[in-house]
């Protein structure tokens, strides 16, 4: 054996034994958390500060540098209490157009995505590629022609309304969403149930969906959480009765002066709800799939 032939199978043996290994699974889970905490800080330090924005005062806030540790003090909350109902009519609007927006768009895309998922007819595969190429466009094309066809109807300024376009806006990506989770449930538990003497809709409503309930809760946050922080058509097509929270935010912005405490006050009572929304539907979510383990 030459020395070249020894030098490379050292070369090989050195770089496939156990330490090299070790060392690089460590290195890329190093690279993994680094990354990983990077981006949670991201995305946590942000609400941090407008939580904590939320709970000093104009003196605290102004200070440079930034204070990190302080007394907190509530009086931004009790100055927003004194125009409790002003505020609460317009979270009333918010949580009425989400929940609205949520329950058409299950309805609606739960069906869809069922036919999608269970039949094959002429086409399907192109009419569902082109529901989710629709959501490509950009929104603001469609303003000058919805808000004509919005006024017509009287549609301008209502819950109904609103609620129309963010269904229409979250329902391409509900039917592709729903229709993975209708491939997941066996075709033959519906057949099963046909059998036993139920229709093709009394096995989908008593068998598909509750199988498929996680996979709808998931989509309720996801709906859910897009119409809740909507602003542009928010702001576009509403003016009192049905204006939402996010359009209330961007009234702190005046000609000569940016309110920052109330901005931030107003987000985090915004950010709340849907914040106990999701825990709740995340609950609802691990029964629904340790329960399908279970069947």
């Amino acid at each position: 054996m030459t020395c070249a032939d020894t030098s490379s199978s050292a070369a090989f043996a050195a770089k496939h034994s156990p330490i090299w290994y070790r060392t690089r699974r460590m290195l890329h889970r190093s690279f993994i958390n680094v990354f990983l905490l990077t981006a949670l800080a991201a995305t946590i330090i942000p609400i941090y500060w407008m939580i904590a924005t939320s709970l000093k005062t104009t003196a605290q806030m102004v200070v440079s540098p930034p204070l990190v540790v302080f007394s907190p003090t509530i009086e931004n909350y009790l100055a927003l209490a004194g125009r409790s109902r002003w505020l609460l009519r317009n979270l009333i609007n918010s949580v009425s157009i989400t929940a609205l927006t949520s329950v058409l768009t299950l309805f609606f895309g739960s069906m869809a995505g069922f036919s999608f998922s269970r039949y094959r007819f002429p086409g399907h595969r192109f009419l569902s590629f082109t529901i989710l190429w629709t959501r490509t466009l950009p929104p603001i094309v469609a303003i000058v022609p919805l808000f004509l066809w919005m006024s017509d109807m009287g549609l301008v300024d209502s819950h109904l309304g609103l609620s129309l376009i963010y269904t229409a806006l979250n329902l391409p990506f509900a039917v592709w969403m729903l229709k993975n989770f209708f491939d997941g449930v066996p075709i033959q538990l519906e057949e099963a149930a046909m059998i036993d003497g139920c229709s093709r809709i009394g096995a989908y409503r008593r068998v598909t969906i509750p199988l498929a309930a996680p996979g709808m809760a998931a989509t309720a946050i996801f709906v859910g959480v897009l119409a809740w922080n909507e602003f542009m058509f928010a702001l576009i097509f509403t003016n009192v009765r049905a204006k939402t929270l996010p359009v209330v935010v961007m009234e702190s912005i005046v000609e000569d002066k940016l309110y920052w405490m109330d901005m931030a006050t107003i987000g985090t009572i915004i950010m709340l709800p849907m914040f106990l929304f999701a825990v709740i539907i995340y609950r609802h979510l691990v029964k629904g799939l340790s329960f399908g383990a279970m069947k």
